[in-house]
């Protein structure tokens, strides 16, 4: 979590950095406005490999869940039946105030995928297979 915000921190401060920097080398407004874009642009791309990193510790996370409590069968029937009940027919419709605090399985689109923070839970199940085997 630390990590996860110190790097968030540092990208706001490059995407700042970034936007002065263009924006002092000329005082035009549209200069500035190429500065606010170019920026913007710089935040979303380091926020994809935050992301990233995000998603890989969730793996490292489960493989040592699994190593941890000898039984790497249980973790994947847990994960799968957390992931059933996203999909599940009389599953509640949420209000996006909340929706951050619930876990839905399911297709991702590219960006949904790319601006998650969590992998998709089938994945993290077939990740799990070889220790499923030892």
């Amino acid at each position: 979590m630390l990590l996860g915000q110190s790097v968030a921190s540092i990208v706001g401060i490059v995407g700042i950095v970034v936007f002065w920097v263009v924006a002092l080398a000329n005082d035009s407004f549209v200069v500035t406005i190429l500065g606010w874009i170019l920026s913007s642009v710089v935040q979303a791309v380091v926020m994809v490999f935050v992301l990233a990193i995000s998603r890989s510790r969730e793996y490292v996370a489960d493989e040592d869940a699994a190593a941890y409590t000898n039984d790497p069968e249980a973790l994947g029937r847990a994960l799968a039946k957390i992931a059933s009940v996203g999909r599940h027919e009389q599953a509640p419709d949420v209000d996006g105030s909340v929706g951050a605090l619930c876990i839905f399985g399911g297709k991702r689109g590219l960006l949904a995928t790319l601006f998650a923070s969590h992998p998709q839970t089938e994945k993290r199940i077939e990740r799990l297979a070889p220790h499923l085997l030892e």
